[in-house]
């Protein structure tokens, strides 16, 4: 059934904000917008309204980027948004965030330490990532642990919330893999004593992927509800 809406627009300062908008199908999902909400970034199509956000990712041995890829995936089914799944190492030279109305960002935990180039990212966009709605996860083998799996209990993960002036709309912490083939060796010894220490795996060649993928899709949902505020 073919989607229609009626829409509240002013242009004031060249930029078009709508106001109100509502959608009506037969299976209808109402997606409140902001009250001042930049129609240049939204699409519109049977479907509804399209938004778009930026997936951004800081990964070292792969499982934050599976995770990142994974939550996109996730996105894109519900069929009103649109995702870019970015490499903060590897930032296209246009890249804004002025481009997207929604942020997700995600970094993996190494040694107790976030990587630098997601750190240095969130201080130089603070007010900006402040200015929207905005999910971030962590990733690490600590929180393969009952209790030690949310961030509020990750103590890596809350001293960093703790700590930098960045808001995001809601958090969450994952559980990431071992990878030991992947591994520098000094790495991979550092990692097998800590594994040993909490009666992990240590075999030299073990791959294991401790990450909850159904608290990855629970992350997206939340999101989806809470954050953007979906409703059914």
């Amino acid at each position: 059934m073919l989607l229609s809406y009626a829409a509240f627009i002013d242009k004031r300062g060249g930029l078009r904000h709508i106001y109100r908008m509502s959608f009506i199908r037969d299976d209808a999902l109402l997606i409140p917008l902001p009250c001042s909400f930049d129609l240049s970034l939204t699409t519109f199509s049977t479907q509804g309204c399209v938004m778009k956000i930026a997936i951004l990712y800081a990964s070292r041995e792969g499982q934050t980027a599976s995770i990142a890829a994974r939550i996109t995936e996730l996105f894109e089914a519900a069929g009103h948004y649109q995702c870019d799944c970015l490499d903060l190492e590897h930032l296209p030279e246009d890249f804004s965030l002025d481009h997207y109305q929604t942020v997700v960002m995600g970094c993996s935990i190494h040694y107790g330490h976030f990587a630098p180039v997601f750190r240095h990212f969130v201080a130089a966009h603070t007010e900006r990532l402040n200015a929207m709605p905005t999910a971030f996860f962590s990733v690490s083998l600590v929180a393969r642990k009952p209790g030690k799996d949310t961030p509020e209990t990750n103590v890596y993960t809350r001293k960093f919330l703790e700590k930098t002036a960045w808001q995001p709309s809601y958090c969450a912490a994952f559980a990431g893999a071992v990878k030991y083939d992947l591994y520098r060796w000094w790495d991979r010894l550092m990692v097998q004593l800590i594994m040993a220490m909490g009666k992990g795996e240590t075999g030299r060649h073990a791959h294991v992927e401790y990450t909850d993928w159904d608290a990855v899709a629970r992350f997206v949902q939340q999101v989806r509800t809470d954050v953007l505020q979906e409703r059914s």
